[in-house]
């Protein structure tokens, strides 16, 4: 049974000899997900998610009763999570990983919040050029407003033809509405 606990002086001195090759286990709503620290911090660097895993974290976790930190999440998403970080974590550069996980549809929405919450979405969606990828951005605005109207911009790269892009789509029952300018595109809808 999940616990929030605060470290002891024990935990404390352990979190100061963090070392990259340690094995973690995960409890994702009881599944325990095995990976290397390194997976977790090293590959995304810098997201809520990877600080959980580092130590900067350790006073705010909720542990299970052996002390594994338990998340509150679909467990075959936070799986997915970790498989594609050990992925990155391994990929040659001169063919680097290029896309996410398949994720079923019925599942995209919360799995996208997911990276939102632990910082992790552009780290996802990212292109090798460090842009992040056009469609993604539509399903986020599309699928998890945060009122009853949200607008959103983004910057895209020459890869994009912006001039060929249609400015007014429908999307499951919802309004989309898409402005574009020389290098722009602003999507807005109501809900």
């Amino acid at each position: 049974k999940p616990t929030a606990t605060k470290p002891t002086a024990t935990k404390r001195k352990r979190v100061e000899e963090l070392n990259d090759n340690d094995i973690v286990d995960i409890n994702v709503r009881g599944k325990v997900i095995t990976t290397l620290r390194s997976t977790l911090t090293n590959v995304a660097s810098g997201t809520k998610f990877s600080s959980m895993f580092n130590g900067q974290s350790e006073d705010n976790l909720i542990r299970d009763d052996q002390s594994r930190v338990f998340l509150d999440h679909d467990p075959n998403l936070m799986e997915c999570i970790v498989n594609f970080l050990s992925t990155k974590k391994i990929e040659n550069k001169s063919h680097p990983v290029r896309s996410p996980p398949i994720i079923p549809d019925d599942k995209k929405i919360e799995f996208e919040m997911i990276l939102q919450y632990y910082e992790l979405f552009n780290f996802f969606y990212q292109r090798p050029n460090g842009n992040v990828t056009l469609p993604e951005h539509v399903a986020i605005l599309a699928g998890m407003p945060s009122s009853l109207t949200s607008t959103r911009s983004i910057s895209v790269d020459s890869t994009v033809d912006i001039k060929n892009i249609e400015v007014v789509k429908s999307y499951d029952g919802k309004f989309l509405d898409v402005i574009k300018s020389e290098n722009e595109i602003q999507f807005s809808y109501e809900k």
